[in-house]
């Protein structure tokens, strides 16, 4: 093959599917995560959207998981105040941003 012919051809491009497979995702914080994908049920007392606004005392719990330094979380709660909810929150950001390998 000659030199002018192998220019002829072009390299295929990544089809629009698999670009997103190959973006780097971003590192949110729990409480980054919360607000962007967490949606609550109908079983839960405020149903729809996560909001850090209506639970503010949890966004620090919550973003203490993320710190690199933080070896363990206390956290002494009383009754209904999404002491679970947050919990979750971490468990799912942790499982979404494979964080958990071994």
């Amino acid at each position: 093959m000659s030199q002018r012919s192998r220019s002829k051809f072009k390299t295929p491009t990544c089809p629009a599917r698999h670009k997103n497979t190959l973006m780097r995702r971003k590192n949110l914080t729990v409480s980054q995560w919360a607000e962007k994908y967490r949606v609550l049920s109908e079983a839960s007392n405020i149903s729809g959207k996560w909001s850090n606004a209506i639970t503010p005392y949890l966004v620090g719990i919550m973003d203490a998981f993320n710190d690199p330094h933080t070896r363990e979380i206390y956290f002494c709660k009383s009754t209904q105040v999404g002491g679970t909810e947050a919990l979750i929150n971490i468990c799912v950001t942790a499982l979404h941003s494979n964080r958990l390998r071994p």
